[in-house]
C-alpha cells in the first residue's frame, strides 16, 4: 500500500505540472492570436492607404519636374552673373576713386 499512494502523489503532481503547461500554452496561442488579429488589420488597412500614398508621391514628384523643366535656371544664372558682375564693377571703381583722391 505504501506504494499505491507514492504513485498517486507522483501522479497528482505530475499530472498537475501537466496541466500547468497546456494552460500556459493556451494562454500563449490565444494571445499570439490576438496579435495576430491586430497585425493583420493594421496591414489590411495600409495596403487599403498605398494606393493613395503612391498617387500624392507620384504627383508631388511630377510637380517638382515640371517645376524644374519650366524654370529658366539658364537665364536665371546669366542674369545673377550679370548683376555681380556690375556689383564688382562698382565696387572696383569705388575703390579705385578712393584710393585716387
Amino acid at each position: 500500500m505504501k506504494n499505491v499512494w507514492k504513485g498517486l502523489v507522483v501522479g497528482a503532481f505530475t499530472g498537475a505540472g501537466v496541466g500547468l503547461v497546456l494552460d500556459v500554452l493556451d494562454r500563449g496561442a490565444q494571445r499570439v492570436a490576438a496579435v495576430g488579429d491586430v497585425v493583420g488589420d493594421v496591414v489590411e488597412e495600409a495596403v487599403q492607404h498605398v494606393p493613395q500614398v503612391a498617387t500624392k508621391v507620384r504627383q508631388g514628384v511630377s510637380e517638382t519636374v515640371s517645376r524644374v523643366h519650366d524654370a529658366d535656371i539658364p537665364e536665371q544664372l546669366k542674369e545673377a552673373a550679370s548683376a555681380t558682375k556690375r556689383k564688382v564693377s562698382k565696387a572696383a571703381a569705388d575703390g579705385k576713386e578712393a584710393i585716387g583722391s
